[in-house]
């Protein structure tokens, strides 16, 4: 048997991690000497640059669960000396968002919510309770 040079059970552990894809927005662009130090850190599973203007960090860490994966990110970030402002969540998405995706109207993509054309499997939403915009996942 050929060995990995891995532990066994560290091998079991990884292979039981899921991979979460997210963007942080950072408080400021890194300069080049601490791009190397955020890779060290265990930022090698980030690409750093700027979305609508504001520098962020897109992840894709493993983790056991979604909020492990942003708290070891945060640490990293923060051993480098860069602070993590917030994080975006691109998995909630209004009925505009979902029709402007799927190639249909707002009111088509309503209808097939509210069960009013089709079966009723579209998924709930995640703020059913508030007042105002409804998200989906």
């Amino acid at each position: 048997m050929i060995s990995s040079g891995r532990h066994p059970k560290k091998e079991i552990a990884d292979e039981l991690m899921t991979t979460y894809a997210f963007t942080v927005i950072l408080d400021r662009q890194p300069v080049g000497s601490e791009l190397d130090a955020l890779f060290e850190a265990g930022c090698d599973d980030a690409a750093f640059g700027t979305e609508n203007g504001l520098p962020v960090a897109e992840f894709d860490r493993n983790a056991e669960t979604m909020a492990d994966a942003i708290a070891s990110a945060v640490h990293s970030l923060d051993e480098v000396g860069l602070t993590a402002l917030r994080v975006l969540d691109q998995d909630r998405v209004t009925l505009a968002d979902i029709a402007e995706r799927v190639g249909q109207n707002r009111e088509s993509v309503r209808r097939y919510a509210a069960g009013d054309r089709a079966s009723g499997d579209f998924p709930p939403p995640v703020n059913p309770s508030r007042d105002g915009t409804v998200f989906y996942r």
